[in-house]
């Protein structure tokens, strides 16, 4: 009943970095991936397969995003296409339809 009362809120620590280049970060992290692909133990193998799944994942979400891009531009032309269509036969027929009707 009073437990929203007497919740303590956690002290949170926030540390932001005064010299953070996310390039070099990027590089020193490819350099080391590199490394550690051209051992010829498992730890290499293991690094090679990794960056290969990676690189993978990247392309398949890219190719997700242009699918999608294009599924939604197909949709939209085709709403475009069926609303023109019913203003034109509503143009067409309707005085017609009133005129029977009336």
């Amino acid at each position: 009943m009073f437990s929203g009362l007497f919740k303590k809120k956690h002290k949170t620590f926030e540390y932001n970095p005064r010299y953070y280049d996310p390039t070099k970060d990027e590089l020193h992290k490819r350099v080391k991936a590199a490394k550690q692909s051209m051992q010829g133990d498992t730890e290499g193998m293991k690094a090679r397969i990794s960056m290969g799944l990676h690189r993978a994942g990247l392309q398949d979400r890219k190719f997700r995003k242009k699918s999608i891009l294009r599924s939604n531009l197909v949709v939209m032309g085709i709403a475009i296409l069926l609303l023109v269509l019913v203003v034109l036969f509503l143009r067409y027929y309707f005085p017609k339809i009133v005129y029977v009707i009336g």
